[in-house]
């Protein structure tokens, strides 16, 4: 069977070949002067209005475009303090949170292009550190603290006899007070009363008393780099959910990076985190203003960092990529044809494309799923009995599939269980032909609009060979799991030792009724009935898995699934 698919896929893409020839002959001497006229450089006057604490940086921001594109100017229009008419019918609007446009009109087209992030931070030479990592600190017991005059014991906020007193101190800076009394829900009078210190003075403050407590923007205690925190400096865990522990799911303040990428998926909270963001009418069609965007969300970050800012993490920066347009309009101008000529090559072309769906349907029928799977499946529902499970292949518990090809290497891919699960990928992270791999660790991540998962190798080797397909089209892992959507080609290191720990297809089925009660229970966990996500869990008649439940899952729901269900596959 396995012959005689690749033998069809190569007379299909031999047909396809013949078919680029035709059209492509067709192209050259059937039409005369063929012309495509490309703007080699942007050109035309965009209007950016910004709120007056942003109009520093987005000046920046401007001129360094323009310097990259002569032809395009940019007005910086500063808004007055509290405007809420600001958005211009073909222009954009750069503003921090605490701008809203006028509740009479419609929502506009938004996208965070940078952060101000309030953090506590305390002494990582505090002695209660440990303790203070595992249960975290509740908004109720913040609150109390400050109510005290910020002279309460840290056994008020860890519940034991710890009664050295907590200093608490506030940078004197009106962004941080604002953000820590929504926070805590209490006037701004009673956060006025905390003691201030100057951000510079934070260093100092911490190896003067290692039992204080502030609270300051995050940029305020970064290094030089942004990578880490300066000095003397660990943050305060937030205990979200106020039960008296720090849960995994809060479990992001181990380093920077971590605490940036919890930030960005929802679990910090949002009150203390205020987006800068990028506002439009409508979702931007205007050449220079996508192309605007697309600088602020990559090179421009650089400049949010410069100006206090906590620029996008690397994952969100793709996401924010992926809601603009891949390429920018171009104009085209044809001119006349040869009709006879282009006439006779479409003929030929039908031809070839009635032969190529010939084989295509043949070659449907022979890879598609038996006619009791495909009946027993409900429609739009993810179930056993509509997997696409072929025999001859070897499967892993990390939802891989190997096949070992007649030259010694093997054939490596994701089953048709995790694709069902993901829906439709919009990018593929793969590692490169000659990188070593090792079974059980990570070998591709599969990105859908900014959210990832990463999977793991089912067997040890080299890399010889990886799907160039994938990265113009990585729905074919959703397609054709199997076949067109194969990920890597490995020569293997240790295949007779590591074999014995892959099963055939009659196991697999086995294995996977149980993969399919830890999905229900992970979802069961995961989604509350009443959060919106819940909609897209389970088929209104009869309770089934809905087909690529993952799909309108949020980031946080991925990592979830990341951490609770791939990672603890056994």
């Amino acid at each position: 069977m396995h012959l005689i698919l690749t033998a069809m896929k190569k007379s299909v893409l031999f047909l396809i070949g013949a078919l680029i020839f035709c059209f492509t002959y067709a192209a050259e001497t059937g039409t005369r002067g063929l012309k495509t006229e490309r703007g080699s450089t942007l050109k035309g006057t965009l209007t950016v209005t910004c709120s007056p604490d942003l109009s520093h940086l987005t000046e920046v921001w401007a001129g360094e475009f323009t310097k990259a594109n002569p032809d395009v100017k940019i007005n910086v229009v500063k808004l007055s303090a509290g405007a809420r008419d600001f958005l211009t019918e073909s222009g954009l609007a750069v503003v921090s949170s605490d701008y809203t446009s006028d509740p009479g009109t419609p929502s506009p087209w938004k996208m965070t292009v940078g952060r101000d992030i309030v953090v506590p931070v305390i002494s990582s030479a505090n002695p209660y550190a440990a303790l203070i990592n595992q249960v975290g600190i509740s908004p109720a017991k913040l609150t109390g603290l400050i109510n005290s005059g910020g002279m309460a014991g840290w056994g008020s906020l860890l519940g034991g006899d710890q009664n050295k007193p907590v200093t608490l101190f506030i940078t004197d800076d009106l962004s941080v007070k604002s953000a820590l009394a929504e926070y805590l829900g209490v006037d701004a009078e009673t956060v006025a009363g905390i003691q201030t210190t100057d951000a510079s003075g934070l260093k100092s403050l911490f190896e003067d008393n290692p039992y204080a407590m502030a609270f300051c923007n995050l940029s305020d205690v970064l290094t030089e780099d942004k990578s880490g925190l300066a000095g003397m400096v660990s943050l305060l865990p937030l205990d979200k959910n106020s039960n008296g522990k720090l849960d995994n799911v809060e479990g992001i303040y181990a380093n920077v990076p971590t605490f940036l990428r919890g930030v960005w998926i929802g679990k910090y909270p949002r009150t203390l985190s205020r987006n800068v963001y990028a506002l439009s009418p409508a979702a931007p069609v205007n050449e220079t203003g996508i192309a605007f965007l697309k600088y602020i969300i990559a090179d421009g970050q650089s400049a949010v960092e410069q100006f206090g800012l906590i620029s996008l993490v690397p994952n969100e920066r793709t996401s924010k990529a992926d809601l603009l347009p891949i390429r920018l309009p171009q104009k085209s101008v044809s001119k006349a044809t040869d009709p006879v000529q282009l006439i006779i090559t479409l003929v030929l072309g039908l031809i070839l494309i009635a032969i190529a769906l010939t084989y295509a349907l043949r070659f449907r029928r022979l890879n598609r799923p038996s006619f009791a799977a495909r009946s027993a499946a409900v429609a739009g529902a993810m179930s056993e009995a509509g997997l696409n499970i072929p025999k001859g292949v070897y499967f892993d518990t990390s939802h891989t599939w190997a096949f070992m090809e007649a030259d010694g290497t093997v054939k490596v891919g994701v089953d048709d269980f995790l694709q069902h699960i993901t829906g439709k990928l919009t990018r593929i992270r793969m590692k490169k032909p000659g990188d070593r791999v090792i079974k059980g660790e990570a070998i591709v991540t599969f990105i859908q609009n900014g959210k990832q998962l990463i999977v793991k190798a089912p067997l040890s080797g080299v890399i010889k060979a990886e799907n160039k397909l994938l990265f113009t089209d990585p729905s074919l892992l959703n397609q054709s799991p199997y076949n067109d959507g194969w990920v890597y080609q490995i020569e293997p290191t240790n295949w007779v030792r590591e074999n014995q720990f892959l099963f055939m297809a009659d196991k697999y089925t086995d294995w996977v009724q149980g993969e399919f009660r830890r999905l229900r229970d992970f979802l069961a966990m995961t989604i509350k009935p009443e959060s919106p996500e819940f909609a897209y869990v389970t088929l209104q008649d009869g309770g089934e898995i809905a087909d690529h439940v993952l799909s309108n899952m949020g980031p946080e729901v991925w990592e979830e699934f990341q951490t609770r269900f791939m990672d603890a596959t056994k």
